[in-house]
């Protein structure tokens, strides 16, 4: 923050003519108005809070894709285990419809045998 010097402003403006207590009133009018013009700087960030968002958020992203690599596999796993189980189904019923398409054969050629 800049700081005005009251006394040697006053002091200027004394010389060029102005009376004391005038130039004492216009220089601290000056410093009043050049620190209410200051910007608050109080919340700037600085580089190494840059720097340290920065690796927090690197560290955050590496976990989360960790995460998602894991939450992949799992779910690949059980995707994988639900089509074997219904692979087995499959098959079962198709052996089952086997079975009943050659009982109706057999049944077929012994009810009408060839001629």
């Amino acid at each position: 923050m800049r700081h005005i010097d009251t006394l040697a402003t006053a002091r200027r403006l004394e010389q060029s003519g102005l009376p004391t207590e005038q130039a004492r009133a216009v220089s601290e009018a000056i410093a009043d108005a050049v620190r209410e013009a200051q910007p608050d700087l109080s919340n700037l960030v600085t580089k190494a809070d840059l720097i340290a968002t920065k690796e927090e958020l690197q560290g955050e992203i590496v976990s989360l894709k960790e995460w998602i690599k894991e939450f992949a596999r799992a779910e690949n796993q059980q995707t994988r285990a639900e089509l074997r189980a219904d692979l087995r189904t499959q098959m079962v019923w198709y052996f089952v419809m086997l079975v009943g398409l050659f009982g109706a054969a057999q049944a077929w050629a012994r009810f009408f045998p060839p001629r």
